[in-house]
């Protein structure tokens, strides 16, 4: 990553600067949200553009298999396979940051995060597959920290504890569409299926922050105690684009397959940033009946570059997925599941998930 390790807080820094003038005149400065130390954070997989690739990789390059049956009746056609798929989806995610003492000077973070398509369908013609999806993910996080300020001073010390509280909110809503092609498929008789193609959209990020500081000051002359607050709101466009290749075998008793997906992303609107990232791992689906499907997938996401966060962050993490695909009818399946996230060094997200497919 590029960018050098994050400075303290803005609160602190803020404290320290100002220390002379507070011991003189015993007022306490304005403080402001650390809305740097935020977008920061974005680099963790709860961040936007985190969420977005993983979209595009569950949704386009990798979907777990789903059961074949129940099949319709229908007479023998000859030419290619063509049928258009809508892939309806929800999850709701948990996630945690311990914080405290980190070499990136992070509070301690917990939230929640749910996530759509509201709207989207892919289109198959043959090898040829085509289409588009509308997501949207909608974040809300608590931030705590707690920081403690002394300075000598000739009559005593002047001290200030502060304990700080961040609400965050992020709403990440855009457009993709992407376009791939087999070329090779067993549909058509060959041995395996491989798949690549490529994707691209836009993302609107738009941010909320809100502080709240309370203060408690201390002094040869005196002490007291005040409370602080300070808004911030901001938006980002981000720009997303990049390849990917897929490739399955069809056993009979198991379905294989190996997904890769590479996402590069860059930012137009205020702090300017650039990300790049691969998504890579297997999937296993087992048929339990024409009509019940078990898979399972084990994906690791690297973080190759991000302009955001701190040069040593861990940059890469693991996602292990659970799900039961069951066919209700020949038009429609429906499938439900479990994720985790795993690999970073005090954080924990845990998320379940359930949707449909409607095929005609």
């Amino acid at each position: 990553m590029d960018r050098a390790r994050s400075p303290l807080p803005a609160a602190v820094l803020l404290c320290a600067t100002l220390f002379g003038s507070l011991a003189s005149a015993q007022s306490i400065p304005q403080m402001k949200v650390p809305y740097h130390t935020v977008e920061e954070m974005g680099v963790l997989p709860l961040g936007p553009v985190r969420i977005i690739s993983r979209n595009v990789f569950d949704v386009i390059a990798s979907p777990l298999p789903l059961p074949a049956g129940p099949v319709a009746d229908k007479d023998e056609e000859s030419g290619p396979i063509t049928e258009t798929r809508i892939p309806p989806a929800a999850d709701l995610e948990r996630f945690e940051y311990k914080g405290g003492e980190n070499d990136y000077h992070w509070p301690e973070l917990k939230g929640f995060r749910f996530g759509t398509g509201l709207a989207g369908a892919i289109r198959r013609q043959g090898r040829l597959r085509y289409g588009f999806i509308v997501p949207f993910h909608h974040t809300e996080a608590e931030a705590k920290s707690t920081h403690c300020v002394a300075k000598p001073m000739t009559s005593g010390t002047f001290t200030m504890d502060i304990r700080h509280t961040c609400d965050v909110k992020v709403n990440a809503s855009g457009v993709g569409a992407f376009s791939s092609y087999e070329i090779l498929s067993e549909d058509e008789k060959d041995p395996v299926t491989v798949n690549i193609g490529a994707v691209g959209g836009w993302v609107l990020v738009c941010t909320s922050v809100e502080g709240t500081y309370d203060i408690s000051y201390s002094s040869p002359v005196g002490s007291g105690y005040q409370r602080q607050e300070d808004t911030k709101h901001d938006y980002q466009n981000v720009g997303a684009a990049g390849p990917f290749l897929t490739a399955s075998k069809d056993f009979g008793p198991v379905i294989i397959g190996l997904s890769s997906l590479c996402a590069f992303s860059v930012c137009d609107h205020g702090g300017q940033w650039y990300s790049r990232e691969t998504m890579f791992g297997p999937i296993v689906g087992v048929p339990v009946h024409e009509r019940v499907m078990l898979s399972a997938s084990a994906v690791r996401g690297d973080i190759l570059e991000d302009d955001r966060g701190p040069r040593d962050f861990p940059d890469c993490y693991y996602l292990l997925t659970g799900q039961v695909g069951v066919g209700i009818a020949p038009g429609i399946k429906v499938f439900a599941g479990a994720r985790t996230t795993l690999g970073i060094e005090d954080y924990t997200a845990h998320s379940i998930f359930a949707g449909a497919a409607i095929i005609f």
